[in-house]
């Protein structure tokens, strides 16, 4: 290694935290089938925080899968589980349905998070115990394959942990009390880490609030954007609007065309990195 090209970075930067935030991506499948992935960060990158997350998803994934596929049966794809992306811990939740929009199938999710309080009161002290020994013990060092361990001590060096992340980790997972998983619970009913959810068609609305809750100022934006002639498409840059308190980024995107309006394809994203809207 030291005949690499270059100066090696030990200070590695935090990854970006989302917080608050709502990020949607729509991706076209192909399919008449609607599809969800909706990944829900912790709101910060301390062990402590990590522990109480993989608590949680330890705790819901089989009641997640219970709930949409078997009792509402929304389709056959339906899981839950602990993802780590760049460093940042968060629970994902994916749903594929031949029935349900995607408007339900967020609802469907947020009515399950609004329950994982109740998952937790439910849990005796014994059946806590149990399962915070059973998820630490995922965590052994000495039991793991190689490239699971491999990924897990990536992603904890990603997010700035020790070179003993795994032993700290378990330590975390045996010392939650109840009262943290109860507060872990509420910052994700609450968003606090932000959400990330790409999905088979357009955001029906803020993905962590009711279906018919926008943000304030679209209606208002759409209004201002004139049709430019395709011949002005080279000329245009990138403005800046102010409308109902929110700055907005207009950007032109001239690979991208759409009827409404007359092959201009406009995306509308504020500088927070707020949910993009198609015009």
């Amino acid at each position: 290694m030291s005949k690499t090209p270059g100066t090696a970075d030990s200070q590695l930067s935090a990854p970006p935290s989302i917080a608050a935030q709502q990020h949607w991506h729509e991706i076209a499948t192909g399919s008449g089938e609607q599809a969800l992935l909706l990944f829900c960060p912790a709101p910060d990158t301390t062990l402590q925080q990590e522990a109480s997350w993989r608590l949680l998803g330890q705790l819901g994934q089989m009641p997640f899968y219970q709930r949409l596929r078997v009792e509402l049966q929304l389709g056959y794809a339906v899981f839950s589980g602990v993802r780590q992306i760049n460093g940042q811990t968060g629970l994902l939740f994916g749903v594929q349905s031949p029935s349900a929009s995607l408007s339900e199938i967020l609802e469907h999710i947020r009515a399950f998070l609004a329950q994982l309080p109740e998952l937790i009161e439910a849990l005796d002290d014994a059946s806590l115990d149990d399962l915070k020994a059973n998820l630490a013990a995922q965590f052994d060092a000495r039991a793991l394959p190689v490239a699971q361990l491999a990924e897990l001590l990536w992603q904890g060096r990603l997010a700035c942990h020790p070179s003993d992340y795994l032993e700290q980790l378990q330590q975390e997972i045996m010392a939650a009390p109840r009262p943290q998983l109860l507060l872990a619970a509420e910052q994700l009913q609450q968003v606090q880490g932000g959400w990330r959810c790409l999905a088979s068609g357009a955001c029906p609305g803020n993905p962590g609030k009711r279906q018919n809750d926008h943000y304030p100022g679209c209606n208002e934006l759409s209004s201002t954007i004139a049709v430019i002639p395709q011949g002005e498409f080279s000329k245009i840059a990138p403005k800046h609007l102010n409308i109902s308190g929110w700055r907005w980024t207009i950007c032109i995107d001239l690979n991208r065309p759409t009827h409404l309006k007359e092959h201009l394809y406009v995306l509308v994203q504020t500088c927070l990195h707020r949910p993009a809207y198609r015009l």
